[in-house]
């Protein structure tokens, strides 16, 4: 085996690295940004509680037109229905954002205070 076969499989083996780094970014790059645009509305971070910025739409498509009320306005909801209303939004958000919520999330006074002032009532 003579200096060219050597050199030839360097050159495979370079070309083959060079081709799988180049593939692994791409897809990297794609990957994040799939995440990034997950919910075009509400780009969100790990940390964040997308109901204290949420828009009328994004309210409307979160919480069932009947859970707003029973969460933040019917001091006398049964609690059946805030426990389905509040298990509800923690699903819509976490397959629309990647954020899982807590119940503390959805109940905040600042979420409710929003959620007010969004839909016009007080």
């Amino acid at each position: 085996m003579g200096k060219n076969f050597y050199v030839t499989i360097m050159l495979i083996v370079t070309i083959s690295a060079g081709l799988y780094f180049f593939k692994y970014s791409a897809s990297w790059s794609d990957y994040e940004k799939s995440v990034q645009t997950r919910d075009v509305d509400q780009l969100a971070t790990l940390d964040h509680n997308p109901l204290l910025t949420a828009t009328r739409k994004q309210f409307d498509r979160w919480l069932p037109s009947y859970c707003g009320p029973d969460l933040y306005l019917n001091k006398n909801a049964k609690p059946h229905s805030v426990e389905v209303c509040i298990n509800g939004t923690i699903e819509r958000i976490e397959s629309s954002t990647g954020i899982v919520l807590s119940k503390e999330d959805v109940t905040d006074t600042r979420v409710k205070t929003h959620w007010q002032q969004i839909m016009g009532v007080n």
